[in-house]
């Protein structure tokens, strides 16, 4: 290394200092965090999902739709274990045990603790969302609902297609249904933030 000129030389050939690079799907740049990161990748998936939404007609045979997943989409919603692999320089260790190994949220956890933020939200009018997109329970339907759950339930919808029940928004509505009624009475954003993370990282949610 030369000091004056801070330049690294491997094999007399100059190394370019950059501020940015990619190493296995990874952008290492001065930014880099688990959030951020987790952040571009979903960002990525929904971008490669409305190409695919797009271009292939929804009547293609499935095995199309199986075979566009696993070479564009699977690769890209893969890519979060890498960092947890990278920092311990453990690639054999399953990637839930690593994340518990360094405290960090799985995907998985981070999208549940913003949907539930966001229906909290609503619930106490401080966002909005499209007319009717929410429904709470009637209040004849009170007394069934808090034995299933609490009295601040959301109406789900009647399908059973598995399309209409696992969309964002429907998905959004049964982690509420599942939160403990201690939590969802919560006022505080912040608080009710932090409790619904508690109850994530716990596991008590009701009927998940």
């Amino acid at each position: 290394m030369q000091e004056n000129s801070k330049l690294l030389m491997v094999m007399n050939a100059k190394i370019e200092q950059v501020k940015q690079y990619r190493y296995i799907g990874i952008d290492l740049d001065p930014k880099l965090d688990y959030k951020n990161h987790v952040a571009r990748i979903t960002t990525k998936c929904k971008q490669a999902t409305g190409t695919l939404n797009r271009t292939v007609r929804k009547w293609a045979p499935k095995a199309i739709f199986v075979k566009l997943y696993k070479t564009t989409i699977e690769p890209i919603i893969c890519m979060p274990s890498n960092p947890a692999k990278l920092t311990t320089n453990d690639f054999a260790t399953p990637y839930s045990n690593l994340l518990e190994k360094m405290g960090w949220k799985s995907v998985s956890q981070m999208a549940m603790e913003k949907r539930a933020v966001i229906v909290n939200n609503y619930m106490k009018g401080n966002q909005r969302l499209l007319d009717n997109a929410i429904v709470a329970r009637s209040i004849e339907n009170i007394r069934h609902s808090t034995r299933v759950g609490h009295a601040l339930r959301l109406s789900m919808p009647t399908s059973k297609l598995k399309t209409v029940q696992s969309s964002s928004l429907n998905t959004a509505q049964q982690i509420w249904n599942a939160l403990p009624i201690e939590v969802v009475t919560i006022g505080n954003p912040g608080l009710f933030k932090n409790a619904s993370v508690q109850t994530f990282t716990s596991g008590k949610l009701v009927g998940m």
